[in-house]
């Protein structure tokens, strides 16, 4: 069972498109802790609203999984917000750069639900700490190779930027057991 636990002290994340229903129960069963149900980047545009059923259906079901879900601002956040509202019990929000949008998601969430901000952006970095300050985050993961493109720079550009200043300048761990 995905549990705030489980999801802070997790070691590796296995992501599936969740346009690929015929998957879930594959990935499931390979020991990732916990398995991803995409509908962001693994999905295209055409097939968002087939996703975000087979995800549901998947939740509904009974079987636990993390779901990532579209960046506040694109099309299709607010109908995978709205689509998870009383089933999700894990949440990975991409681009996240306030609190108040954590905590949007986090109220539309069922109580006991657990989010994991994704700080990939230069406005997530400066306002992390107070992302990771929101009840339900149980853990921050950062996404270098969004922030590189934003700043206009390779991610592999170690001599002229690493991530590693801005990985860890925060580094906040907010406890696994903090809620509501």
């Amino acid at each position: 069972m995905l549990t705030a636990d489980s999801l802070a002290t997790a070691r590796t994340l296995l992501f599936v498109p969740g346009d690929r229903p015929d998957r879930f129960g594959k990935a499931t069963a390979s020991g990732a802790d916990p398995v991803v149900l995409d509908l962001e980047n693994a999905v295209a545009p055409a097939h968002k609203d087939d996703a975000r059923r087979h995800v549901l259906t998947w939740l509904e079901a009974g079987h636990d999984a993390l779901v990532r879900i579209n960046s506040v601002g694109t099309p299709w956040y607010a109908d995978d917000v709205a689509a998870l509202r009383g089933q999700a019990r894990a949440v990975m929000l991409l681009k996240a750069e306030h609190p108040g949008q954590v905590a949007a998601v986090r109220d539309s969430l069922p109580a006991e639900s657990a989010i994991m901000p994704l700080i990939e952006t230069a406005a997530g970095v400066l306002h992390a700490t107070a992302i990771c300050a929101v009840n339900a985050v149980v853990r921050p993961a950062f996404g270098h190779i969004d922030l590189a493109a934003q700043l206009g720079v390779s991610p592999d550009a170690r001599r002229r930027w690493s991530p590693l200043e801005a990985r860890s300048s925060w580094l906040p761990q907010p406890p696994a057991a903090r809620r509501r």
